[in-house]
């Protein structure tokens, strides 16, 4: 599936339906590596899982989280959506296709990701094609990313020769269109194993 959404273990899934809570919902995913402890914060928009939490490979993989991984997960309540962020395409190929799409990428984005952690690096797909994109340096840890969220694009030019500020030409991609969260058909993941006394 296309899509930076999880899927999360059916017992979970029945306990944040009798919460309530509004989906998306954002979720911190947290786990050991080597002597340090990180952290990722991902949507989830109400799909289980047959086993542990799922999520795409290449989403994964860019946030550095492998198949039978152990993580620990913590829903995180009374998040606001931000008014505008800045994120930069990690390629001409990518800046290109953001480009010549953009209205194509405004109308589905909200169905692909809805959090964002500080200068992570993440993927979306527009038509046929996967593109990464890097986040800014945002002051908070993460932000949450809903209607109305304006996400400006810096440029990526082919062209080496530095650009002045005044030319700088900038994407906005105002997100205010009707949306479909994912139904996570024919969903390959990878598949991460929750421990129970994080559930």
């Amino acid at each position: 599936e296309r899509t930076c959404y999880i899927c999360l273990p059916q017992n979970f899934v029945l306990q944040l339906y009798r919460s309530n809570l509004p989906t998306p919902v954002i979720v911190q995913v947290k786990w050991q590596d080597k002597d340090k402890i990180r952290r990722a914060y991902v949507g989830w928009s109400g799909a289980p899982s047959q086993r542990g939490l799922a999520i795409s490979k290449v989403y994964g993989e860019a946030l550095g989280l492998y198949d039978k991984l152990n993580v620990e997960i913590e829903i995180m309540k009374h998040v606001s959506p931000v008014p505008s962020i800045s994120v930069e395409p990690l390629t001409s190929d990518d800046w290109e296709l953001i480009d010549m799409n953009s209205e194509a990428l405004e109308a589905q984005i909200l169905s692909q990701i809805c959090v964002l952690s500080r200068n992570q690096k993440f993927p979306l797909w527009i038509r046929h094609s996967t593109i990464f994109l890097q986040a800014g340096n945002f002051d908070s840890e993460f932000v949450h990313i809903w209607n109305d969220t304006k996400i400006d694009v810096t440029p990526k030019p082919r062209n080496l020769v530095p650009i002045s500020a005044k030319a700088k030409k900038t994407i906005i991609l105002r997100v205010e269109v009707e949306h479909q969260l994912p139904t996570f058909r024919n969903y390959n993941p990878l598949a991460i194993y929750i421990p129970q006394e994080s559930l």
